[in-house]
């Protein structure tokens, strides 16, 4: 089972903070990308 390191969901929390703005239309992927990978996963991109 693959499962979140605090060092991934940190990584996930900063880059959430410096970049996602909350145009939704335009970040989706990168937000859902980034939160997949945050999780282990291969990622949405």
């Amino acid at each position: 089972m693959v499962r979140a390191t605090p060092e991934s969901l940190n990584k996930f929390v900063s880059f959430c903070q410096q970049h996602i703005t909350g145009q939704e239309k335009k970040e989706a992927q990168t937000f859902l990308d980034r939160f997949f990978r945050a999780f282990g996963h291969e990622g949405a991109l």
